[in-house]
């Protein structure tokens, strides 16, 4: 089976840890999107400006971090770089996308992350399409009307939608007017790909809280720092950190004050690293979300979570299982599952136990998550055929 896995930069992470279980099972060609926005997103940081146009990994591979090699095929694996340009470059674009789609002749096209202006052309495309849909519906204040009618044409365009939840299911087929038979349901595999960035020589630190990822209100930071303030007066020397760049909604003086440590900058992969394995817990306080890529490169860690029981987070992490789940915007739950968490290690190890047989061996691992998803191909291929 030939599949053609056309994707973007900002879904790197993921995107590679899949390729990597994809590969010697299927005939894969993989294409992803880059522009200048892009080039710091998360795996990736270029620093050198590439040419413009369709190439190899391995015409560039002096700019990628080393490691990628162990996840895909530089021979058949390609960029798409755009520039910034008029609206017959944008065409000029779009057709030298379909031309490249229609060389590789794939069985089936799946499309791994967002779909730019230049990319409609793949929608018309004869060949069997899956788009994976990362966030089913917008986060709190993050609604934009061009993506999303884009986003509508793309689901309508697709012969499949591969949800990564079961969360969203009746919202999302009566926002887009959608059947049940259209929907698939894959997960999110642990991204293990960070590891590649960790220190043998760093070590947990005692009684420690990590909050890392892009800071915004659905975030629920503000209910985490009252927890932590309350926990401050009771475990001395507790460290807390909150790492990650963006604009606060709430004045952080108070909390400064109290001890809690922000560092609100990007944060470049090997430092965040750092953090996430000197760290003994993480916080993840979330008014609302989809999935999370933090929780699941968290899990690739073994690190104890604490979430909040909103969107398929509940799917990811089982209550007294893999985690603790509280319930949104309560800084008392917060507290008291954190305390649990500080103070009882059979607890963080019986997490860390659970967490090693699901996501590293069991269903939930990259291995299991690919063997359905080539099935998923087989049925999408079967059902354009007849």
């Amino acid at each position: 089976m030939k599949v053609l896995y056309f994707s973007t930069s900002f879904f790197m992470d993921l995107d590679l840890e899949l390729l990597k279980s994809l590969a010697g099972k299927v005939e894969l060609t993989y294409i992803c999107d880059l522009h200048k926005n892009s080039y710091q997103s998360t795996i990736l940081h270029l620093e050198k400006e590439l040419p413009e146009g369709i190439f190899a990994f391995s015409e560039v591979s002096e700019y990628l971090p080393s490691f990628f090699h162990e996840y895909i095929d530089y021979s058949k694996s390609f960029f798409q770089h755009r520039k910034k340009t008029s609206l017959f470059g944008k065409f000029m674009q779009a057709v030298s996308i379909v031309k490249f789609a229609l060389r590789t002749k794939p069985d089936i096209i799946h499309f791994g992350g967002n779909i730019s202006l230049p990319h409609i052309g793949l929608l018309f495309m004869r060949t069997p399409r899956i788009q994976t849909i990362h966030d089913p519906t917008f986060h709190s204040g993050e609604f934009k009307r061009k993506k999303h009618y884009l986003k509508k044409l793309v689901i309508r365009k697709a012969n499949k939608i591969l949800l990564l939840n079961h969360m969203n299911d009746s919202q999302f087929m009566e926002t887009f007017r959608l059947k049940k038979e259209k929907l698939i349901h894959s997960s999110l595999g642990i991204y293990d790909v960070y590891t590649n960035y960790s220190s043998n020589t760093v070590e947990p630190i005692p009684q420690s809280i990590l909050f890392f990822g892009r800071i915004s209100p659905y975030k629920g930071i503000n209910y985490l720092c009252d927890a932590a303030v309350r926990l401050k007066k009771e475990i001395p020397g507790l460290q807390v950190w909150i790492l990650g760049k963006g604009n606060y909604w709430f004045d952080t003086k108070h909390y400064r004050n109290a001890g809690i440590t922000f560092i609100n900058r990007f944060i470049p992969n090997e430092e965040m690293v750092k953090y996430i394995q000197s760290s003994e817990i993480i916080a993840c306080p979330y008014t609302d979300a989809t999935q999370s890529g933090v929780i699941m490169t968290a899990l690739a860690f073994r690190k104890a979570i604490i979430a909040t029981n909103v969107g398929a987070i509940p799917e990811v992490i089982e209550h007294e299982k893999t985690g603790l789940l509280v319930n949104p915007k309560q800084a008392d739950e917060l507290y008291h599952g954190l305390k649990r968490l500080l103070t009882e290690p059979d607890l963080r190890e019986k997490l860390y136990q659970n967490i090693e047989k699901e996501y590293f061996s069991g269903e939930k691992s990259w291995n299991s998550l690919s063997d359905k998803l080539i099935c998923e191909y087989d049925r999408t291929i079967n059902y354009q055929k007849s």
